[in-house]
């Protein structure tokens, strides 16, 4: 007797019973078919843009870290050195004092960054940070246009982890 409950399947008022194949039986079958799927993918591959996780996070760390130094040290002009054109007309040095005195007042000092992940859409590539305050952590993102090769920064967002 099998320890699986018996499968029914109803055709013309009749009651068929199917034995479900076991466990071992489906593995052997299922789990190549997964594992040949994966193959040849490089998990710190950017299939997209082409370029590594890691080459992003070696484009992405000096300017990350430059914009968040900028935050404590009051410095706008360093703040907004590597951004686009698009994000320097969406940020003044107002817009820099507000969003840097919400930051100071509610979490302190910047302290350090730790590599998080590299997210991609069809226009995008976002370099995201768990960045570390005096006050606590948030996620810092860092955003790069696809096709860019001067790497401006389209986009800078701070969030809750």
């Amino acid at each position: 007797m099998s320890p699986y409950p018996p499968c029914h399947i109803r055709r013309n008022h009749m009651i068929h019973k199917i034995n479900p194949l076991p466990l071992p039986v489906l593995l052997c079958t299922i789990l190549p078919l997964l594992m040949c799927g994966c193959m040849g993918q490089d998990e710190g591959q950017d299939t997209t843009s082409g370029l590594s996780n890691d080459t992003w996070f070696a484009i992405a760390d000096p300017i990350a870290e430059n914009i968040l130094q900028s935050i404590n040290t009051d410095d706008y002009q360093a703040y907004s050195r590597d951004f686009s054109q698009d994000l320097l007309d969406q940020t003044d040095s107002q817009a820099f004092e507000s969003m840097r005195n919400q930051i100071i007042t509610a979490m302190g000092q910047y302290i350090s960054k730790e590599r998080s992940e590299v997210l991609e859409d069809e226009d995008y590539i976002s370099v995201n940070y768990l960045v570390q305050f005096e006050g606590g952590k948030l996620i810092f993102r860092v955003v790069f246009g696809k096709g860019d090769e001067s790497h401006q920064v389209q986009g800078v967002w701070f969030n809750n982890p």
